[in-house]
Formats: structure tokens, C-alpha cells, sequence
């Protein structure tokens, strides 16, 4: 009984030592977010969570369905899954940040962590995960477009939102795929509006540089 209560106490101390430092990162995700620090600052400061933050990166964000519950049961079960997203991608030896905002939970993956070279792929994996897991829930993913400045977290945060407001009929929706017409039907959102301009329009989004202005002609 003494070795069993031992054993017990050990992985019980493991496990709360691994969630505290996963937490620990997320707060480091939510100053990464609230652009607090340098790009230099920052990627100094990654070092410490074990992530190269000069790597390109794509920003998640995860709803899922919420039933008519309590508050009490809703925390419950963010926990779970908070837990399981913790335990999945540390299984897979994928050292990711993991934090929430809105009742959502939001992923930072850089390119180095990507088993798969799309992005998609790698998340339909993840989604699958959840399913099984708990398989009455709705999950639905919203996913940025490649991130190459970390000081930009914040815009592909936005846009991974609203690729999630655009998750009514699928379960998984890049910024990519939206185009010009998703952004506008999503709401009257300025700001999402010119991020799928740049995106769909690239260097002729510089409407005043001559050259441009010629193109345009």
C-alpha cells in the first residue's frame, strides 16, 4: 500500500508539474498575443519554452458546441480538454503553446512542430483526437495563414478567428480558402476585410507605389 501511495504521489506530482509548465507557456502565448515584447525579446524569451519563434507558424483557434450547461460543468470540461490538448501533442513530441480567449482555445504551432507539411492535414489528425474523445461535442477549427513575423501573432490570431466565424458547414477552414466574398459575408469587419485583400490581392494591395498604380491602369 506504502509503494502504491508512493507511485501515486510521484505521478501526481509529474502530472502537476507538466500542466503547470504547459500553462506557463500559455500565459507566454497570451503576452506573444497582447504584443508586449520585441521580436528579438521574444524570440529570446522562446528559448526557454524550447520553440524557435524565428520559424514560420499558424495560429488555431478551436470552438466546440456548447450544450445548455452550467457554468460550473462548461469550466469542467474546458479543463478536459485543455488537459487532453496537453497530453495529445506532448505524446507526439510536438512542443506547441496552448492558451485560451473566449471560450476558446487558441494553438501556436511553428513549422518545425508539423508532422505533416499541411497544416490542415496535421489539425484533421488533432480533430479526429477530440472526437473520439469526447464524442458529443461539436469541434470546429479556424487556421491562419503562414506567419513569418512573431511580432504579427496578434493579425493571424484575427484571421484564424474569423475563418472559424466562416465553420458552419465544415469542421476545419483555412484563412486561405475564404477569399474576399467570405470576409464579407462573415460581418461588416474592416480589419478582416483588408487581411483577405492582402492575402488575395499580395503586391497590388500597395495601391500607392507606381508600379502598382500602372498595373492598375
Amino acid at each position: 500500500d506504502r509503494f502504491a501511495n508512493a507511485v501515486s504521489l510521484i505521478l501526481l506530482n509529474e502530472k502537476t508539474s507538466f500542466e503547470s509548465f504547459e500553462r506557463m507557456k500559455g500565459n507566454f502565448l497570451d503576452q506573444i498575443l497582447a504584443s508586449q515584447f520585441s521580436a528579438s525579446d521574444l524570440i529570446n524569451k522562446g528559448k526557454y519554452t524550447g520553440l524557435d519563434l524565428s520559424q514560420p507558424y499558424h495560429v488555431i483557434v478551436i470552438d466546440y458546441k456548447k450544450r445548455k450547461i452550467t457554468l460550473e460543468e462548461e469550466f469542467l470540461k474546458q479543463e478536459k480538454i485543455l488537459e487532453t490538448t496537453f497530453r495529445y501533442f506532448n505524446e507526439n513530441k510536438q512542443n506547441i503553446l496552448v492558451s485560451q480567449r473566449d471560450g476558446n482555445l487558441i494553438l501556436f504551432v511553428s513549422k518545425e512542430m508539423e508532422k505533416n507539411s499541411n497544416i490542415y492535414n496535421e489539425m484533421k489528425v488533432f480533430w479526429d483526437h477530440l472526437m473520439g474523445k469526447y464524442p458529443k461535442s461539436d469541434f470546429k477549427f479556424g487556421i491562419s495563414k503562414e506567419g513569418f513575423d512573431i511580432t504579427a501573432v496578434a493579425t493571424h490570431y484575427e484571421e484564424a478567428v474569423i475563418a472559424l466565424r466562416m465553420a458552419t458547414g465544415q469542421k476545419i477552414v483555412l484563412f486561405q480558402s475564404l477569399g474576399i466574398v467570405g470576409v464579407l459575408i462573415s460581418g461588416k469587419n474592416i480589419t478582416g476585410i483588408k487581411m483577405v485583400a492582402e492575402q488575395e490581392l499580395g503586391p497590388l494591395n500597395k495601391f500607392k507605389e507606381p508600379k502598382v498604380l500602372e498595373l492598375l491602369k
